[in-house]
Parts: structure tokens; C-alpha cells; sequence
């Protein structure tokens, strides 16, 4: 996870709070084309097609959807705040193929596995923490996430409500790793070294790029 910077809030999402202000709020009223338009904002414009939570890359837009850091179901008043508002991967199931290697184990993960429950005080929020990156390290021959020092209790929670080291993840994340590696080198001379940190910090940066910030971290 890495903190995501968010932009100014879309006038429709500022209509609809104001008119359902003292109301149980409807998160119906956003009907599209609006609602395409404020998911494609956040996903394209702030999140660089990753989601939120796992940092996989989405590349269509319907394998994700908007998603309520507080949940809408207990916090009304927050159903149409920008702020509240991120996106998130569908979290879905291994392939057929490969899903005799993760049988019996629970593959869904971020948005949908949270649902509601969610303690707030517990909860590391990728758009207030701004040094959200620093509460994980990661085991970089596994790509297992882990809690740092850094408020670990915290670190903990928001991974298992998450399940963020889900075995699929840890898979797809030592994998991405394995990739970049074969394009760089193991060594990387110092045009490779330049040639990372643009990729690492590009507009539109790759699959778990916390991670692979984490794995190449001793050479930039």
C-alpha cells in the first residue's frame, strides 16, 4: 500500500451530499455517467490503475470497483465523500489453472474481503497516511508483506482484514519481481539504476510497486 493523493472532489459527489445531508443517504443516487466518471478519475488520475489496497494492476475497469474505506452501511455521512472513496480490485479467485496449488485457502482480498468490518482506529488508510509505505516491509524471496516497527499492531490488522499475504498475492508479487529482474539485470550498472527509478516512479507505475520499490530499495 502507498498513500494515494486525492484530487478535488467531482460537483456531482458535493450535490449529492448536500441534498441528502439529513437523510439516510442513497449511494443509488450516483448513477452514471457520473459514477463511471468519478470510479475512472480515481482509478486512472490518482491510483495509476493499481488498486488501492494490494497494488495489482487493473487494467479494465469493471475488474474493480469503487470502494468505501469507511463503510457506507455504518458511516452514512460518508457515502458520498470524496475522501472516503477509492478503488479497489475485485480481490476474485485463483484461475483454474492454477487452483489446485491454493486449494482450501482463501483467495479473496481487499475491497470485498473487508466489507464491513472495519475498525477505523485499527485501520492503516492509504489516503491519510502519507507514510503508509513505511508500516510493511516484505520478505523479497517470498513477497510475503509484513508488519514493520512501525505501529505494528496497526500493520497487522489492516494486512489480515485485507489479506494482503494471501498466498495468491505473495505468489504474484515474488513473480513481478522474477520479471523485472530479467529486464535489469541482477546488478544493475548505473543507466539501469536511472532507468528504475523512472519505472519505480513513473505516472503510471507497475503491479506492486511497494514491493518492488522494497526489493530494489539497496540500489536507488
Amino acid at each position: 500500500m502507498h498513500f494515494i493523493q486525492k484530487l478535488e472532489s467531482p460537483e456531482c459527489l458535493t450535490q449529492l451530499a448536500e441534498q441528502h445531508a439529513t437523510e439516510e443517504q442513497a449511494w443509488d443516487a450516483l448513477k452514471n455517467p457520473e459514477k463511471a466518471q468519478v470510479h475512472k478519475q480515481i482509478l486512472q488520475a490518482e491510483q495509476k490503475n493499481l488498486c488501492a489496497y494490494c497494488e495489482r494492476k487493473i487494467e479494465k475497469v469493471e475488474d474493480s470497483h469503487l470502494e468505501h474505506i469507511y463503510p457506507q452501511s455504518k458511516w452514512t455521512d460518508k457515502r458520498f465523500e470524496y475522501h472516503n472513496l477509492i478503488v479497489s480490485c475485485n480481490g476474485g479467485q485463483c484461475s483454474d489453472i492454477d487452483q489446485h496449488v491454493y486449494d482450501g485457502i482463501q483467495h479473496h482480498s481487499c475491497g470485498h474481503r473487508k466489507e464491513n468490518d472495519f475498525l477505523a482506529e485499527k485501520f492503516l488508510n492509504p489516503v491519510e497516511q502519507t507514510e503508509i509505505t513505511a508500516h510493511f516491509i516484505y520478505d523479497i524471496d517470498t513477497g510475503e508483506i509484513q508488519a514493520s516497527e512501525k505501529a505494528p499492531e496497526k500493520s497487522r490488522y489492516t494486512i489480515g482484514l485485507l489479506n494482503l499475504c494471501s498466498p495468491r498475492l505473495n505468489n504474484e508479487r515474488k513473480n513481478a519481481y522474477a520479471a523485472s529482474l530479467k529486464a535489469i539485470k541482477h546488478s544493475p550498472t548505473k543507466q539501469h539504476k536511472i532507468q528504475l527509478h523512472a519505472w519505480l516512479n513513473a505516472n503510471r507505475m507497475p503491479a506492486f510497486v511497494s514491493y518492488l520499490r522494497y526489493c530494489y530499495s539497496k540500489f536507488l
